[in-house]
């Protein structure tokens, strides 16, 4: 996870060699909390703006300058869960877990919640499962940290609750030399 990560003149994530945006969802209120989630323990993030999907990164930009921090990224393969809530009033949310990133500004593993008052929730939630089928495919698990550096690490497996198809599970595959 990285915070203040690099934005171009619109306001909006700098897109690396061969990625592209998925989807873009406004009024949208960010949540990531780690390290307990207790005041002043640190790594907590909170805002209101604009949520960005790209097939490595999910890239979080606040509407106006905060004090605390201006944009928050999330690389794919370091989510643990995703999962739709549906609201029949009310805004419509994901939220899930996460692992910490080398380098990165969470301490711990977090939770991240993510609210949308335009009604894209679902939207954004097919493009997510989407991209993690695919990393989960690929076997490549990216890490992203102010910049743009990959490294090759466990192949990453998503499959889809049966009980609850608004329910992803991300699990590493474990070769057989780690295994034994």
């Amino acid at each position: 996870m990285s915070v203040n990560v690099p934005l171009d003149a619109n306001r909006e994530p700098i897109l690396h060699e061969s990625e592209s945006l998925l989807r873009i969802s406004s009024k949208v209120k960010f949540e990531i909390e780690s390290g307990g989630g207790y005041p002043g323990s640190g790594g907590s993030y909170y805002g209101k703006g604009k949520l960005f999907l790209s097939p490595s990164r999910i890239t979080f930009v606040v509407d106006s300058r905060n004090v605390t921090f201006d944009s928050f990224e999330m690389p794919l393969a370091q989510l643990n869960s995703a999962r739709l809530k549906k609201k029949f009033f009310g805004s419509s949310t994901i939220r899930g877990s996460m692992n910490p990133t080398v380098d990165g500004n969470l301490i711990g593993k977090g939770k991240y919640k993510f609210t949308f008052k335009d009604g894209s929730a679902e939207e954004f939630y097919l493009g997510l499962r989407e991209a993690l089928l695919h990393l989960s495919e690929t076997g490549f698990r990216a890490t992203v940290s102010n910049g743009c550096r990959h490294e090759e690490e466990p192949p990453l497996v998503a499959f889809i609750d049966p009980e609850d198809p608004f329910q992803v599970h991300i699990n590493v595959v474990e070769s057989p030399k780690e295994a034994g």
